[in-house]
């Protein structure tokens, strides 16, 4: 296998409004040689992620705990605005046919609705925080990780010119409390450990045991 793919089904739960934190490890195969299964089941039932990481360098993995919401875009009405900016700029040269590009940015808004790539979206704001050139190449590897779960290349670049925009304007979805002191319970509950061994990691959205 040389192509972007998920190599495994990980579980997820919510824990409020659309949020849900991974319980299991979720593993992105980015590029180079592709492991075979019984390495990935080894990793995802032990924990123990060093054949992966010495051998298969390509394989990005997005640990367990991580608590995200989808990709960070903004909401309908700053697209709305941003389309009625653009309509208001070109009306003298489109005519009302300016008024597309209302329609253009609310098509663009509900085509990246994160429900439709759970997925994808555990990996972008993972890499958000974890790579070191930031979320330029995280917005990049979410393209083509869209592609990866079976979506339209067109679709694919409607959700990159989404949280490129969130980029932009410097948008990110804030954590909650409750929501964060769910995620802890519900992570250490799969765990069968203490909530109090576990804490919330704020600047990264992670649950990290203590």
């Amino acid at each position: 296998m040389t192509s972007s793919s998920f190599l495994n089904r990980c579980s997820s739960t919510n824990v409020g409004g659309k949020f849900r934190v991974l319980l299991k490890p979720l593993f992105y195969h980015r590029a180079g040689p592709c492991p075979p299964q019984h390495v990935i089941d080894d990793a995802e039932e032990t924990g123990d992620y060093t054949v992966l990481r010495l051998e298969y360098p390509g394989v990005i993995i997005v640990p367990p705990g991580v608590t995200s919401d989808g990709p960070s875009v903004p909401p309908y009405w700053v697209f709305i605005l941003i389309g009625s900016i653009l309509a208001g700029l070109t009306y003298t040269t489109l005519g009302p046919f300016a008024i597309a590009w209302v329609w253009l940015a609310t098509w663009v808004r509900a085509k990246v609705d994160p429900e439709k790539f759970r997925y994808p979206g555990y990996l972008h704001d993972f890499l958000c925080t974890w790579l070191a050139n930031g979320r330029a190449a995280a917005d990049g590897d979410l393209r083509v990780a869209c592609a990866a779960v079976g979506m339209g290349w067109f679709s694919c670049y409607a959700v990159y010119l989404g949280v490129r925009l969130g980029t932009f304007i410097k948008y990110k979805t804030v954590v909650p409390e409750i929501v964060q002191k769910q995620a802890v319970n519900v992570f250490a509950k799969s765990k069968k450990l203490l909530s109090s061994d576990f804490r919330f990691d704020v600047p990264t959205s992670i649950v990290v045991k203590i």
